[in-house]
Formats: structure tokens, sequence, C-alpha cells
């Protein structure tokens, strides 16, 4: 039941249920940097990023793609450059077929010795879709 606490505002009392919660912070950083790999070096060239949609079976679970990309990124020589690799959308719907979904992923690149090149971005997005293909039968979903 959450706490009352009295309020005056202007002369009139007023009262107002708060909630108080319990938040294990040491708990949360530790599954943070158990999820996270090794610190990587500061780099001050600028980050090279691409946008990447696929279409996949809706029976995959994007969570455990994601996780799994991320582990092939930071142990394949091909993608070492990527430094981020986050799922910012999720759709099912028109243009899909029933059992399919398209996943899209934002990846951050970045070299600590130099500007990547557009052939470097594009040699590591390739790396990831013959990856994504091999793994999960994913395709490319074509912009428009």
């Amino acid at each position: 039941m959450p706490a009352r606490v009295a309020v005056t505002r202007g002369g009139e009392s007023c009262t107002n249920p708060i909630s108080v919660h319990s938040i294990c912070a040491e708990e949360s950083v530790r599954s943070t940097a158990a999820a996270s790999s090794a610190p990587q070096a500061m780099s001050k060239y600028p980050p090279a990023i691409r946008d990447l949609a696929i279409i996949v079976s809706d029976q995959l679970l994007a969570g455990d793609l994601l996780r799994e990309l991320r582990n092939y990124c930071r142990t394949h020589a091909t993608t070492a450059c990527i430094r981020n690799v986050k799922l910012f959308d999720e759709y099912r719907g028109k243009g899909l077929e029933n059992k399919e979904k398209s996943l899209a992923f934002r990846l951050w690149m970045q070299d600590t010795g130099r500007t990547l090149s557009d052939a470097d971005a594009a040699e590591a997005v390739q790396g990831i879709v013959g990856w994504l293909a091999e793994k999960t039968g994913a395709r490319l979903r074509a912009g428009g």
C-alpha cells in the first residue's frame, strides 16, 4: 500500500499517494558488466553508422539473435571494427509473408587508428549479412 504524504500548496492541504521502490544497483551493474565485453579504447576518428534491415522467421527471437550477432562481431576479423549493435525495430505486417518479420539493427563502426572508409564499412556489413543468411536464412529487406 502506498504511503500518504500531506502537502500544503497555497494554503490548501492535499494528500497524494507515493510509491516507494527499492532498486538493487549493484545487481544491475553486475549483470550489465557481465553482458558487455572488455573496455574498448576511445577513438579520435569518427564512427561509420549503418542500418541493416533483414527478414527472418517470426519464430526467431530478436533478443537471441542480437546476442549472437554481438558475439559474432566480437570474434571475427571482418567485423572487428563494429563497436556497438542495437536492435531498433521489429516489424510484422504489410509487405512480409505471414510467418516473417523484419528486424532492423544499427551498427556503429569505428577504428582507433584511422577513419574507416566506405569499403571498410561495406565489408563489415557484408560479413554480417552472409553470417545471418547462413545462420538463420535471413535476407536483406528492400527499402521502399
